[in-house]
């Protein structure tokens, strides 16, 4: 789980090769975290563009097919709207599976909402979504979160 801070988020990638050598290990990003060179994490809201994101999954299925790996995960967090720019850019790549994955904390109305909004967006075939063990107001039960619509693909229990 990267936290991009300052870096370029294909650098950030390229870090934890070795680690994608196993088939075992895939990669979320926190795009929150990603504020560019003069930004300041937590301070300025981090984005990432759908260029940026293609060329992670250019460089994860690279990966794929040089070790002979079954298809990597790349996981998105998203908690703010605008946290990804130019969605519409971002296309589907072999021997990668993206999910994006709703990452805020709260009422469990508030939740839904933003995670019918999210994937609502067209961006990615596969939605994730997260349940916070200690900062949501109530943690939805297993029945609660696969009555979400589109059902999610990948659930987090943070």
């Amino acid at each position: 789980d990267l936290q991009i801070g300052r870096g370029d988020p294909l650098d950030e990638v390229r870090k934890i090769e070795r680690y994608l050598r196993d088939p075992r290990v895939h990669v979320a990003i926190d795009p929150e975290y990603a504020v560019g060179p003069q930004g300041v994490p937590i301070e300025t809201p981090g984005t990432i563009s759908g260029e940026q994101i293609n060329a992670i999954q250019d460089y994860v299925a690279g990966i794929v097919e040089k070790y002979n790996l079954p298809p990597k995960l790349i996981v998105v967090h998203q908690y703010l709207e605008d946290t990804v720019i130019g969605g519409e850019q971002i296309r589907s790549v072999a021997n990668v599976d993206l999910v994006f994955n709703m990452d805020a904390f709260g009422g469990i109305a508030e939740k839904a909402e933003r995670y019918s909004m999210f994937s609502s967006l067209g961006y990615s075939r596969y939605h994730g979504f997260n349940i916070f063990l200690r900062q949501d107001d109530r943690v939805m039960n297993a029945e609660e979160v696969l009555r979400l619509s589109p059902m999610p693909r990948v659930i987090f229990y943070q």
